[in-house]
């Protein structure tokens, strides 16, 4: 891990869910300054597409300066979702404290069983997020003893959108996963910013076939749970930028996505 001062105040944030986390953002049409690693935010992550078939996710070893994500074979090299304006306004907001994100996205994943707290079987993302954090918060605390859970930032919807069953449960599968994701870190009051699933189109632009037609009931309850639960509030995407398949964000869109995270998470902050 690369120097950073272990007297400062380290806040230690979560951002997970599908695609539009892992982001599929290039790298190559950044600006300059958000291309450049950043050595004063620490970066911890674990990213794989729904496109990547059976290969393994893309995984860093040990905490290093947040960058674009290593390539996929889906991506046009590296690549980016709403992580580098999420730190880059946390640290303007925060100037007094070190950042550190724990990304933690899988691609095309569904919350009714893939990210379903008591998955019993399938890849029970749930277990293996709260996994990878532990394991990176663990190895973090080792070099800055101080450094603590601040809050979590969840993009993820679509692909129960696809479906009415998981549609209709998915007011009770989200809480549920705010929940035991608070219980199991032990961060009972942790803040959780969540974003509407983006809407896409009712059929697949490629094969014509029914595909987002549940989004409304998803997007209810994505604001239902935000106005009902503890410390959770809510980021609108509507009027988000996509690429052509309009259901994936494009890089303006990403990079918008993450300052409305930034400002939701910010705003608990000063609500204390």
């Amino acid at each position: 891990m690369h120097t950073i001062d272990p007297k400062r105040p380290t806040d230690v944030f979560i951002l997970a869910g599908q695609s539009n986390m892992a982001g599929r953002g290039r790298a190559d049409k950044l600006p300059a300054s958000l291309r450049e690693a950043r050595k004063d935010v620490l970066y911890f992550y674990e990213v794989r597409f729904g496109a990547d078939g059976d290969l393994p996710p893309s995984a860093s070893a040990q905490w290093g300066p947040l960058c674009p994500t290593p390539p996929r074979p889906s991506t046009y090299g590296p690549h980016f979702g709403p992580e580098l304006t999420f730190a880059l306004e946390m640290t303007r907001h925060f100037p007094q404290r070190t950042l550190a994100v724990i990304k933690y996205a899988y691609g095309g994943t569904n919350l009714a069983h893939q990210w379903k707290p008591d998955a019993t079987d399938g890849p029970r993302l749930f277990a293996g997020m709260v996994a990878k954090v532990r394991t990176a918060l663990a190895a973090l605390q080792r070099q800055i003893p101080g450094a603590n859970l601040a809050g979590v930032c969840w993009i993820q919807g679509e692909s129960d959108s696809c479906d009415g069953r998981m549609a209709a449960a998915y007011e009770e599968n989200l809480v549920q996963l705010i929940h035991c994701m608070r219980r199991e870190l032990n961060a009972p009051q942790l803040p959780f910013v969540l974003a509407a699933s983006i809407s896409g189109l009712p059929a697949h632009p490629t094969t014509g076939r029914a595909w987002l037609v549940h989004t409304e009931t998803v997007h209810a309850a994505q604001r239902r749970v935000a106005a009902l639960t503890p410390r959770t509030a809510f980021v609108e995407t509507a009027d988000l930028s996509t690429a052509s398949d309009h259901v994936h964000l494009d890089e303006k869109g990403l990079l918008t996505l993450g300052e409305r995270f930034a400002a939701a998470m910010a705003a608990f902050e000063q609500k204390l």
